[in-house]
């Protein structure tokens, strides 16, 4: 009987750790400059309708920032990427603003009370 052994060397062999599939696990984090931005653009429509962004607005504007030299052009996220923020942003913004509103009724309900 014999059998056969393929000798594998160190440098051939591949660790389930070392191994990358795609961009699995790479996340590109929104800066706080880019996030200032956001938020400004979306409190802009908030307050005045005719200053709201739509998505392809916004990126134009990061871009031009970039043209600018006031952003870096990797730093910019994709239309995906806004699109995806101004979703979880106007859900917590919502929530944010409907709990402002009951603090505001409960304040002026107990007006009359005195807090000593």
């Amino acid at each position: 009987m014999s059998c056969a052994f393929n000798h594998v060397t160190a440098d051939q062999f591949a660790l389930k750790e070392s191994i990358k599939l795609g961009n699995k696990g790479v996340k590109k984090h929104i800066t706080k400059k880019v996030l200032q931005y956001l938020q400004d653009y979306f409190l802009a429509g908030n307050l005045k309708a005719i200053d709201c962004y739509s998505l392809e607005n916004m990126h134009t504007d990061f871009e031009n920032l970039a043209k600018h030299s006031k952003l870096l052009f990797e730093k910019i996220p994709i239309v995906k990427t806004i699109k995806n923020w101004i979703r979880k942003y106007s859900a917590s913004f919502i929530i944010e603003s409907n709990n402002n509103k009951h603090i505001l009724i409960y304040n002026k309900s107990n007006k009359h009370q005195k807090f000593s």
